[in-house]
């Protein structure tokens, strides 16, 4: 059934889908290592090499595995990606299919789509059993030798990085090796996704970047927050997203109902504008 209008919400994993960093759970531990080690490292590589932060924490991932005589390969990531499962916000695991359920009754012609952009290991992440319910993940990965073992990184998201990819979902550019489709002109009106009809749900700081350009465009930036709301209440402040609350999807929580009401504002404000436009129409 063809829909006539798409909204995307768009997610950060790490902080704004689960709690803590997904390589905690039990990839970092393999290694005999604590998270506070492992990432006291990646800092020390990344001052030491002067080199991007994302890039020395998945080449510090190979070289400790491979220390531990444990080569990395897309299905060794996601089974450390399951363990992320224990680590998701409460209601996540039916909040698609809620959001579904109630768009279809209130807003129907509307698609949401979901896609993550997150600064974690994209394996990994659609290890998780959550994953089936995303139209794309944009997230850092690795490039594989012909016996599958990751070699060095292929993808590399870093926070100013993210915003690349508004402008992917915005065109509907999912390839990464396609610079030239994603830079080029395409009127606004063509666009698949537009940017007023993004949602994009983050934490934290690396994600400011994303969420400023995609308010700043008439689109909707929220903050969520785990345990503290001190740094999402700053960011509100601080007009760097539109509203902050607490990360639980559930359906009777505030997450939800906002999400869904900024959904029905576009769905009502795309029925006024059509209206207008039969009107014009109808007096040709």
């Amino acid at each position: 059934m063809k829909k006539d209008m798409t909204v995307a919400i768009i997610y950060d994993f790490d902080g704004t889908l689960a709690d803590s960093n997904m390589q905690e759970s039990s990839f970092i531990p393999s290694l005999g290592m604590d998270k506070d080690e492992f990432w006291d490292m990646t800092t020390d590589r990344a001052r030491s090499k002067n080199m991007d932060r994302m890039l020395a924490y998945m080449t510090l991932m190979i070289d400790k595995a491979q220390e531990k005589g444990q080569k990395i390969t897309v299905d060794y990531l996601k089974k450390h990606g399951e363990s992320n499962d224990e680590r998701l916000f409460p209601g996540l695991k039916t909040w698609f299919s809620h959001l579904d359920e109630i768009i279809s009754n209130l807003c129907p012609g509307v698609m949401v789509q979901h896609f993550i952009i997150s600064a974690g290991i994209k394996e990994m992440i659609e290890g998780s059993c959550i994953a089936k319910n995303f139209d794309y993940i944009f997230a850092s990965s690795f490039m594989y030798d012909a016996d599958g073992t990751a070699k060095y990184p292929a993808v590399a998201v870093n926070y100013t990085g993210k915003t690349q990819f508004l402008y992917r979902i915005n065109k509907g550019v999912n390839d990464i090796f396609n610079d030239e489709d994603v830079n080029r002109y395409v009127d606004k009106d063509k666009r698949p996704i537009p940017f007023e009809h993004m949602i994009y749900i983050g934490d934290g700081s690396t994600d400011i970047p994303a969420m400023k350009l995609v308010s700043d465009k008439g689109g909707f930036a929220i903050g969520v927050y785990a345990h503290d709301k001190t740094e999402t209440e700053r960011m509100f402040r601080q007009k760097r997203v539109d509203y902050f609350c607490k990360a639980d999807y559930s359906k009777d929580r505030d997450l939800f109902e906002m999400v869904t009401l900024r959904i029905r504002r576009l769905y009502y404000e795309w029925r006024i504008q059509r209206k207008i436009k039969d009107n014009i129409d109808g007096e040709k």
